[in-house]
């Protein structure tokens, strides 16, 4: 799984709106040069200069196709079956209206820390991230089997704001709130990605998840320190708990006896 996208959204912080619009009409226009009918996408990379290369057409409904939807409130997958039933789309080019910001992440059986090695296995806890603007699309469940042949996709994580910071906050929530055990996943990596501080400021390209992957060791050391400090706290309120003290004009002989072992 290594070069592969892992989280999307919209609108991409690099782009002004003036090349935002240029994208938007040379996309139109590659559809219209092949009398293109039906869904897709046309996809782009995009230089520091803002220079922006196409790269294809996929003539399919894409993974990230909730991204658009949350942005343009239009179903998509609707509108699929519509063009293939031979109706006219419900809502036109210039009706459409984005608004907000969205963003996926892409949750994936396998370990990210050890090159995304795929992860099969039978799931034993799936608690889905819930909330306003909060969407998961997945076909896991507790007990389900993730098998071995197959894509390690195991569900897709969408969360819609008014603003950037508003929609990387709801995410990251809504990461913390994701609970898998059973098989290892790329939820952790997801976690350290959105702290990343060029991510925090929309400031990143492909080269940051070399930094994710450094950052990660030392979030780790933290992370066990943390867990150390915890566990000696537990400890010292334990033995604390233990320590009963009981004056003794009230004391019986139940109290006297009660916390001795037998002979």
């Amino acid at each position: 799984m290594n070069n592969q996208k892992l989280i999307e959204e919209s609108p991409a912080p690099c782009l002004s709106e003036n090349a935002r619009e240029k994208l938007r009409q040379t996309a139109l226009e590659i559809a219209r040069l092949f009398d293109y009918v039906g869904v897709g996408s046309v996809e782009f990379l995009v230089d520091n200069d803002g220079d922006f290369y196409f790269t294809e057409i996929k003539a399919r409904i894409q993974i990230e196709h909730a991204v658009s939807e949350m942005l343009s409130n239009v179903d998509i997958v609707a509108e699929q079956i519509r063009i293939a039933a031979g109706a006219p789309m419900s809502i036109r080019q210039e009706k459409i209206q984005l608004r907000g910001w969205t963003m996926q992440c892409r949750i994936n059986a396998e370990d990210p820390w050890n090159h995304y090695l795929p992860s099969p296995g039978q799931l034993q806890r799936f608690r889905l991230p819930a909330g306003p603007f909060v969407r998961v699309d997945t076909y896991g469940y507790a007990g389900c089997r993730i098998p071995v042949r197959y894509d390690s996709l195991l569900a897709n994580v969408i969360v819609w704001g008014n603003t950037r910071a508003e929609c990387v906050q709801r995410m990251k929530r809504a990461l913390e709130d994701f609970r898998i055990t059973g098989v290892q996943t790329n939820l952790t990596l997801h976690r350290h990605i959105l702290q990343h501080p060029g991510v925090t400021a929309g400031k990143y390209d492909v080269s940051t998840m070399q930094e994710v992957e450094i950052w990660h060791d030392v979030l780790d050391e933290e992370e066990r320190r943390d867990l150390a400090i915890a566990a000696a706290v537990a400890f010292a309120l334990r033995n604390q708990g233990g320590d009963v003290v009981m004056p003794n004009r009230v004391r019986s002989g139940w109290h006297t006896s009660s916390r001795r072992l037998p002979s």
